[in-house]
Order: C-alpha cells, then structure tokens, then sequence
C-alpha cells in the first residue's frame, strides 16, 4: 500500500464516540462494576478511568478505542 493510500484511510476512520458522562457512569453503575474495575480492564490507573467517567479528560489513542469498546459492551448487556 503506498503512502498516500495510508493517509487517506487513515483520514476515513473516525476516532470511536464516547457517550456522555452521566450515561458512562450509568452503564458502568448498571453493570454492577466500580471504577477500579473499569480500571483493571483498561490497564490504566483508577485516577484516569474517573476522569474518563466524568468527563474531565478524554482518553487518546489505543485508550479511547479500548474505552469506547468497553463502554458498547456494557451497553449491550442491558
């Protein structure tokens, strides 16, 4: 693949949306889970996935898609 086809796929993939604060924490809660346990299975510290919860940081990179996915598979257990 060349360069530029890199680019261009690349610009096509959207970063994965996050719901809200208050519907993460309710799917999070709903689940019957606390925040160090959102924490084990993102591998990152209880700090970071409080702050991902509320809103007052956005995860970036390998750390949003895991979050993202993690939060859909919460969704779907509804």
């Amino acid at each position: 693949m060349h360069r530029s086809d890199l680019r261009r796929e690349l610009a096509s993939r959207r970063a994965p949306q996050l719901p809200g604060p208050e519907e993460r924490r309710l799917l999070r809660l709903h689940a019957g889970l606390k925040v160090r346990d959102v924490a084990e299975v993102l591998r990152v510290s209880s700090s970071a996935a409080s702050r991902w919860e509320s809103g007052q940081r956005t995860p970036r990179g390998k750390n949003l898609r895991s979050y993202a996915e993690f939060l859909a598979v919460l969704e779907e257990g509804d």
